[in-house]
């Protein structure tokens, strides 16, 4: 799925790519660190395939609104690994 890059984040000549990364991660509310966990291919596509849509929604209200659904979906998965570990 090739999307464009949203202005804000097309990086200019002068930027480092730390401070590109930097601003990627402050932009998805994550640290840098979270890029360099180890993952395999298919949780890297997917990944990638998540930021392309995240930065393709342009409404701060559908942002919020997708963040909302990911916290839930995070909070329900942490549910079932705590009540099927007790």
């Amino acid at each position: 799925m090739d999307m464009p890059t949203p202005e804000g984040m097309i990086p200019t000549r002068d930027v480092s790519n730390r401070e590109t990364l930097a601003r990627i991660a402050q932009v998805l509310g994550c640290s840098v660190e979270c890029f360099f966990e180890p993952s395999d291919a298919v949780y890297s596509k997917d990944a990638a395939r998540l930021i392309q849509t995240w930065l393709a929604i342009r409404s701060p209200k559908a942002r919020n609104a997708v963040f909302a659904f990911a916290c839930e979906m995070l909070r329900a998965d942490k549910g079932k690994s705590t009540r099927a570990a007790g």
